[in-house]
């Protein structure tokens, strides 16, 4: 069994609050706000559907700005019909996107990947 001590949490966090002001200066460096650059981390992951990193910040974009209104004011209550609008959304968006570099099936785990990130970043604020 580990035992954690203080000094080892502080230096976790340290290192964390690094790692937080690192990718905020990065955002800044590619004109990205903090929710784009939320989704161009997540979808840089995903090289493969895309060509270069900028495509990657135009398509966070326009993520944000397709979310937007279904998010912003989102009752979180009505859940299922929310995730419905929001992941018709995205999958149409990624269509067009994604340049026929990924299939139905593709297209469809990022949509669920994207939607899940969003969640966790809305359902929460």
């Amino acid at each position: 069994m580990k035992i954690i001590n203080t000094v080892d949490i502080i230096e976790k966090l340290i290192e964390i609050g690094k790692e937080i002001r690192k990718a905020e200066e990065d955002g800044k460096k590619i004109n990205l706000s903090e929710e784009e650059l939320s989704f161009y981390d997540l979808l840089l992951s995903k090289g493969k559907f895309f060509e270069n990193r900028k495509q990657i910040e135009e398509v966070a974009k326009e993520i944000v700005k397709i979310i937007g209104p279904l998010v912003k004011v989102t009752d979180w209550n009505k859940k299922k019909l929310i995730q419905a609008k929001i992941k018709s959304a995205l999958k149409m968006a990624l269509m067009d996107l994604v340049h026929n570099k990924a299939n139905y099936n593709e297209i469809e785990t990022l949509s669920k990947e994207l939607l899940d990130h969003i969640e966790k970043i809305y359902a929460a604020a």
